[in-house]
């Protein structure tokens, strides 16, 4: 019943449609020579990439990026300048940024020079000594955060790596050593975490309850400790995230929001009316979806 009998595959549905905003997103990401790279297939089903991003101090200041919350997590080594996220100074040389639920403001100034992973959601609890449920938040994290990967150590692999591909192979040595030494059973939030994408929000917790065949409580207890939230709270990131791949979508080519109906693309992305579309929206992304619309429109003229 989970996944492909006993075994975890990767999460391909995690990456999002969204043609437009994905063209603008990478003309932002080339400013700062931001490369990705796939992980091997030991490590596929638990990271989705690996990825790197340099650029010597410049007059102009890199633009701002926001980052949408879709559960996973990430660990970021940085080689350079302090990074802002949302308006708190980090310059620690590593960062851990927990399983959000509220869109993040980054912004990058002076000399950038970083490496990160980032995991699906749910994927980084095998590499962890703690529940997910304690890192809610971009953290500076200690080397008791990490059981068996030692921080400082690999921070200078990386550092004296001579290419992006060693920087990729030292992680994985570590990250691959660490999965090996640790017992855990993925399969059940695998399913549940495949199954709720699918019905893109638009399930109720009782009917995936119903089929994983385990109380409500045990799977809302599983959530929490291995993703870092209910399933009802990951399930309100899927509904969000629809919605905006929707008006992506129905804003293209549009000149003005009157073209687009809101209350249809609340609809779709299964809400019971407008209002509770606006603030399930806003409670995420920080703005109206009206809003959001505009700036999707106004990006893409």
């Amino acid at each position: 019943m989970y996944i492909n009998g006993d075994r975890l595959v990767p999460f391909m549905y995690w990456r999002e449609v969204e043609q437009e905003w994905y063209r603008l997103l990478m003309s932002q990401l080339s400013e700062i020579n931001f490369r990705q790279f796939q992980p091997c297939p030991e490590l596929s089903p638990y990271i989705q990439s690996y990825w790197s991003i340099k650029r010597s101090a410049a007059k102009d200041t890199a633009p701002a990026f926001f980052l949408h919350p879709d559960g996973g997590t990430g660990l970021v080594f940085n080689f350079a300048d302090a990074w802002w996220l949302d308006g708190e100074n980090f310059d620690s040389t590593y960062l851990f940024s927990g399983p959000t639920q509220h869109t993040s403001r980054l912004n990058l100034t002076g000399n950038i020079d970083a490496f990160g992973i980032r995991f699906y959601p749910g994927m980084a609890y095998p590499f962890l000594r703690q529940s997910l449920a304690e890192i809610q938040t971009h953290i500076a994290p200690s080397e008791s955060i990490f059981n068996s990967i030692p921080l400082t150590e690999v921070m200078d692999q990386l550092h004296s790596a001579d290419a992006l591909i060693n920087r990729i192979a030292a992680i994985e040595r570590h990250l691959i050593r660490r999965l090996r030494l640790t017992k855990h059973d993925l399969n059940c939030i695998s399913y549940s975490l495949r199954w709720l994408n699918q019905q893109q929000g638009q399930a109720t917790i009782s009917d995936l309850s119903a089929q994983c065949s385990i109380s409500q409580r045990q799977l809302e207890r599983s959530f929490k400790n291995k993703v870092g939230m209910s399933a009802k709270q990951y399930n309100k990131l899927l509904r969000v995230r629809n919605s905006r791949t929707l008006i992506h979508a129905q804003s293209q080519n549009r000149t003005d929001t009157k073209s687009t109906s809101l209350s249809d693309i609340a609809l779709m992305a299964g809400y019971y009316d407008q209002p509770h579309f606006n603030r399930e929206f806003k409670s995420v992304i920080g703005i109206s979806p009206g809003q959001f619309m505009k700036k999707v429109i106004n990006n893409s003229q």
